[in-house]
């Protein structure tokens, strides 16, 4: 098993601005993508681990399942939410830990 940070960044309903959850680790032996689909099957039937985890999710959203437009940071690597899965944008996103 290994320790990722995962948190969502909310793009998809908003008027440009961004709200991110708070990231939270997650023992995981699945692939990034893998994770991603977990993610995204989590926040729209809100329930399991991650969604769980990242539970109160940020009072400024727009709304809470995955949208396409959205995106999963997976310990600083982004995978946006397509039409039919996840594509990865770059690496080097902060996600800070309180």
């Amino acid at each position: 098993m290994t320790k990722k940070l995962v948190s969502i960044v909310y793009k998809a309903f908003k008027d440009g601005r961004l709200t991110m959850t708070k990231p939270v680790f997650i023992e995981t032996d699945k692939s990034d993508k893998a994770l991603c689909e977990q993610v995204f099957e989590e926040t729209n039937t809100y329930q399991g681990p991650i969604w769980d985890a990242m539970q109160p999710l940020p009072e400024d959203r727009g709304h809470t399942a995955l949208s396409v437009g959205d995106s999963v940071i997976i310990t600083g690597v982004e995978y946006t939410c397509e039409v039919r899965g996840f594509k990865r944008r770059g690496d080097g996103h902060r996600q800070h830990v309180a």
